[in-house]
This record gives C-alpha cells, sequence and structure tokens, in this order.
C-alpha cells in the first residue's frame, strides 16, 4: 500500500508514518530524514540540497523529487511505502504523479493540530534533537 501523510511539523505525522509502515512492512520515507542522509554521504543530489540550505533558500524540487526518486527504486519500497511529509506542493505532486508512473497512491492522511498543541512538541523536538545547528 502506498500512502502519504500529511500535515504541519509536530502534527503526529511521523509518530503515526512508524506504526503503519511496521504494521504494513513497508518503509517509512520522511524527506528530512533523506536529505540529511544524502548531505551527509555528500551525494550529487545531497550537494544540491546543501548548497540551498546554505543560502537560506527551500530545498529546490527537483533535488527533492530526486531523491525521493532514488528511495522509492530501493526494495523495500517495492510492494509500498508511506511518505512522510510529502509533498509539500503541486510541483512535487505532480512529481510524484510521474515517478509512480501507472501506480497509485492508495490513501493520503491528513494530520492537524492546534498551534497550541504543536508548538509544545516542536520546542522539545528542538531540545532533543542531535542535528548540527548552523551558526549565524
Amino acid at each position: 500500500m502506498r500512502i502519504v501523510l500529511l500535515g504541519p511539523p509536530g502534527s503526529g505525522k511521523g509518530t503515526h508514518g512508524k506504526r503503519l509502515a511496521a504494521a504494513q512492512g513497508t518503509p517509512l520515507i520522511s524527506t528530512g530524514d533523506i536529505l540529511r542522509e544524502a548531505i551527509e554521504q555528500q551525494t550529487s543530489l545531497g550537494m544540491a540540497a546543501q548548497a540551498d540550505v546554505k543560502s537560506g533558500r527551500l530545498v529546490a524540487d527537483d533535488t527533492v523529487l530526486g531523491l525521493i526518486e532514488t528511495r522509492l527504486r530501493m526494495g523495500d519500497a517495492k510492494k509500498g511505502f508511506v511518505l512522510d511529509g510529502f509533498p509539500r506542493n503541486t510541483a512535487q505532486a505532480d512529481g510524484l504523479t510521474r515517478l509512480l508512473g501507472d501506480r497509485k497512491i492508495d490513501r493520503v492522511a491528513a494530520s492537524s493540530s492546534s498551534a497550541r498543541t504543536i508548538s509544545p512538541r516542536r520546542c522539545a523536538r528542538g531540545l532533543r534533537s542531535t542535528r548540527r545547528r548552523r551558526r549565524p
């Protein structure tokens, strides 16, 4: 089964995505995770993403789509996947449609939470994060 989870950071996509992926025996694919991995491994797409991040821009749709395409070609994603927070815009949705060809997304779920709920989660996440932070 191919599932897309949409919603703002801190709304529970990752938590529910892990459960869905485990129940299906398919991978949870988070663009944030694959971006960080590609940057760390210094792949060509990772270097393009890093250039965007360093300049303060959002990572280009073509770069994100390239990373998603690479990930979806891996064997564990053949029978299905859970996408966490992707696509984020119409261009990415159109790109995903092209990548999938005759395969379709089986389910889309949108999560939402109030700012009152999300803000403390995001703050706590930032305190626990092991990601390297850029210095001004």
